[in-house]
């Protein structure tokens, strides 16, 4: 496997990895040859002379494939606990402000790399549900899921720890936590 971008030597672009590669196998404590220690210098060759050299010469050999580790031209698919590992909540914690907010009056969270289609519940940290947000289908475009740092009644959250659950059907759910320290409505703002 290629561990950086090869470049093709000028004059040698017909034999663009055209060659074998080696590798080499450290191990923490060296092998003794396999002839030593079954075969006497007779035994051996009386061996040989009936089933052949002994292979390696008597070294141990190894061999391995790398195919079923080839990437696939254009495939995206991931495993799901790739998928549910990917899952999280930015900016985390919220201090009282994040980029996705225009004004000083909002506040904007957003739970990213979501598959669709989705269920996120968020509890406070004494397991009170205090929201329920849905990404659907149709919706596929889009990985994520704005929050408003607020509750069903569109009231403002206190500041503290959440629980977030995410569960997406046919993949797996995910929880994570979340910190917020809220800051003060400013009035004069109005």
């Amino acid at each position: 496997m290629w561990a950086s971008i090869p470049m093709p030597y000028s004059g040698y672009e017909d034999k663009w990895l055209s060659n074998d590669a080696t590798v080499k196998i450290r191990v923490s404590r060296p092998y003794m040859r396999y002839a030593s220690r079954w075969f006497n210098d007779d035994q051996r060759a009386q061996y040989e002379s009936t089933h052949g050299a002994i292979e390696n010469d008597g070294f141990p050999l190894y061999t391995f494939s790398t195919a079923a580790l080839a990437p696939k031209f254009l495939s995206t698919k991931k495993n799901n606990d790739e998928i549910l590992a990917d899952i999280n909540i930015v900016p985390n914690p919220y201090y009282g402000f994040s980029r996705y907010e225009s004004t000083a009056l909002e506040t904007y969270v957003k739970i990213v790399n979501l598959p669709a289609p989705c269920e996120v519940k968020i509890y406070t940290s004494n397991g009170v549900l205090i929201r329920t947000l849905s990404k659907k289908e149709s919706e596929g475009a889009t990985t994520y899921i704005d929050w408003d740092l607020k509750n069903h009644a569109s009231i403002p959250v206190a500041g503290g720890v959440y629980i977030i659950h995410v569960d997406a059907p046919g993949i797996g759910t995910r929880t994570l936590r979340f910190f917020c320290a809220m800051r003060p409505t400013d009035l004069n703002a109005f």
